[in-house]
């Protein structure tokens, strides 16, 4: 009986052991995942606030204009997910600000190259304004695009004459009018006008004046007509004096002394008395 005893609290202090063996290692195996856990919490937090603090500082250099920053991505997880996004974003923006400064340098060059047009073509326009002899500009269409001051005050005080021949004329307003109120003169046909390459010079005699006409083509650089530049000048008071003056020398070679000059105006008549 004592025997029994002894080998039933032998077991049972067997049993014991090995129940507080195992609960021992149980507890050190939830202790050790514990720490585990807590260790790779803060792993994982370091890291995360590692790739945090890179993401506000390279938000903090752009948004300072700064687009040259090095983003280094040494995980595939959602932090280096995230900054390989935001790489990308960098350049990205990069090549954007960099196309939108090269287009806004050309659009200085170009705005300053056209404000020293403007300025080149005012200077122009106000020279021929200004200018003492008939300027008219006919674009590609034939349409009258300009005319100085000296043609629309000179064509205004001829129309009466001019319509005698020319019944369609109508110098008042010149500009906007087609290049046909001065038919039928062929000079000045738009047939005539398209085949002109060089400058020409015509004499015409219209409504008991005389009129030269110098007339340039207007060429862009590849050859192609724009239009043309019509130059008048008014000879009638000139070419009546030089007929006077070829009328007194023919009547002088004649015997005729009399005859005397009218007109008391300088003009260079050397040629004409040397003809004579």
């Amino acid at each position: 009986m004592i025997l029994l005893m002894d080998q039933v609290r032998t077991r049972s202090a067997g049993r014991l052991s090995a129940e507080q063996w195992e609960r021992n290692l149980a507890l050190a195996f939830v202790a050790a995942m514990a720490i585990a856990a807590i260790l790779l919490a803060i792993y994982f937090t370091r890291a995360l606030t590692r790739s945090m603090r890179r993401v506000i500082a390279t938000f903090a250099a752009i948004e300072a204009g700064r687009y040259e920053n090095e983003i280094v991505v040494d995980s595939t997880d959602e932090p280096g997910q995230v900054l390989r996004s935001l790489d990308k974003m960098q350049t990205t923006l990069r090549n954007r600000i960099e196309a939108d400064r090269a287009v806004l340098t050309e659009n200085q060059r170009v705005l300053a190259d056209n404000r020293r047009m403007l300025a080149e073509n005012t200077r122009v326009r106000q020279a021929l304004d200004n200018a003492g002899t008939v300027v008219v500009v006919v674009d590609e269409k034939h349409e009258i695009v300009y005319a100085n001051e000296t043609a629309k005050s000179t064509f205004a005080q001829l129309q009466p004459d001019i319509q005698r021949e020319l019944p369609q004329f109508s110098g008042s307003p010149l500009v906007g009018s087609s290049i046909d109120i001065f038919r039928p003169l062929p000079c000045l046909d738009r047939v005539a006008l398209d085949r002109l390459r060089s400058a020409s010079i015509e004499t015409l005699a219209i409504g008991g004046h005389t009129l030269v006409l110098s007339a340039s083509p207007i060429l862009d650089s590849t050859g192609g007509r724009l239009g043309t530049v019509l130059e008048w000048r008014n000879r009638t008071r000139e070419v009546a004096v030089e007929h006077e003056v070829k009328s007194v020398v023919e009547e002088a070679l004649q015997g005729n002394l009399e005859a005397r000059l009218r007109w008391m105006a300088r003009w260079d008549f050397t040629p004409i008395l040397r003809e004579a």
